[in-house]
């Protein structure tokens, strides 16, 4: 399905009938990361609409020149939402820079909103200055025929983030990731583009518990 907002085709897809939810993926996949990861749980539950987006620069969304940071993008999900769930209350699922999206939406649009869920959440250090300490990664557990195949750099590179890598794993990261991965115009996401917020924004964000 398009919506055009601003003058853009944003692509998304949508199933099930009920409570809109938009699924908003992290930075350089698409729609298939959210979801492969949530249709498995929906197919037992009634009652929900889900919406699957594909931001601008991922997907078969197309970038645009005036998008140079995030605060550009919020305004835009701000239109999509106006325009495709109008007049009704939405849930907000979001991974990694769509999660810190969400966090943008919920400052903006806050009755507009009714939940989130934030799967693996990027958030800015400037938002929430708490110091952690992170160990170091660890594997718990790497299949044989996948340790014998790490120069397949396909491989390579779940095995780099991965904390549990199978074979039935590396199908699902080619599939719901790596697909978007390798059709993003990265020209936009990295020379282009800035993933952050305004300065003031982030200070409103500081608000948010």
């Amino acid at each position: 399905m398009t919506a055009i907002i601003k003058d853009i085709p944003f692509n998304y897809e949508e199933y099930g009938k009920g409570k809109p939810v938009l699924c908003i993926h992290g930075y350089m996949a698409d729609h298939r990361m959210m979801k492969n990861c949530f249709e498995p749980i929906f197919k037992s539950l009634k009652g929900y609409r889900r919406i699957y987006i594909d931001l601008p620069g991922m997907g078969r969304t197309p970038a645009a020149n005036y998008i140079k940071t995030a605060y550009d993008i919020l305004e835009l999900l701000i239109e999509f939402i106006n325009q495709v769930i109008p007049n009704e209350n939405v849930l907000l699922a979001g991974e990694s820079f769509g999660g810190h999206l969400s966090l943008g939406l919920i400052n903006k649009i806050p009755d507009k909103i009714d939940g989130v869920f934030l799967l693996c959440p990027h958030i800015d250090s400037l938002i929430y200055k708490k110091e952690s300490t992170l160990t170091e990664k660890t594997s718990l557990y790497v299949s044989d025929i996948l340790q014998k195949r790490e120069n397949d750099p396909d491989i390579k590179k779940l095995l780099d983030i991965a904390v549990i890598a199978t074979p039935k794993i590396l199908r699902d990261y080619k599939t719901s990731i790596l697909k978007g991965i390798k059709v993003c115009d990265k020209r936009f996401l990295f020379k282009h583009f800035s993933g952050d917020f305004s300065l003031k924004l982030k200070e409103d964000l500081k608000g948010i518990k």
